[in-house]
């Protein structure tokens, strides 16, 4: 997986690494990029409980993350789908627990 998030919407690098998360109702895909942003490695699913945001933190602090990318989900034709609801609740979730940057990376095949 790489992260063409950054080549598609060239901005400063931050300093750590970034860390990517895939919602699910059930699971939370969670990967970490390289020193150099260039590529993205699974760390592990991660089942959606109330233990998440607990495990999220230690990933965070043990690898300097200085910046989360959510993939948001769309239609085939752009649009909002009942799963991208889901990930926006998600993502105002994580803004109030986590004191870092979260960006969209909008995908279209849901």
């Amino acid at each position: 997986m790489t992260l063409s998030h950054f080549q598609k919407h060239p901005v400063q690098k931050p300093e750590g690494r970034i860390l990517a998360l895939d919602y699910g109702e059930k699971r939370i895909g969670i990967a970490i990029s390289d020193d150099t942003h260039t590529l993205a490695f699974p760390l592990e699913k991660l089942l959606n409980t109330s233990q998440f945001l607990t495990k999220l933190k230690d990933y965070i602090s043990q690898y300097d993350v200085h910046l989360i990318v959510l993939g948001l989900p769309k239609t085939l034709r752009g649009e909002d789908s009942l799963k991208t609801k889901e990930v926006r609740k998600f993502h105002t979730f994580l803004i109030e627990q986590l004191q870092i940057p979260i960006e969209f990376d909008c995908r279209g095949v849901s």
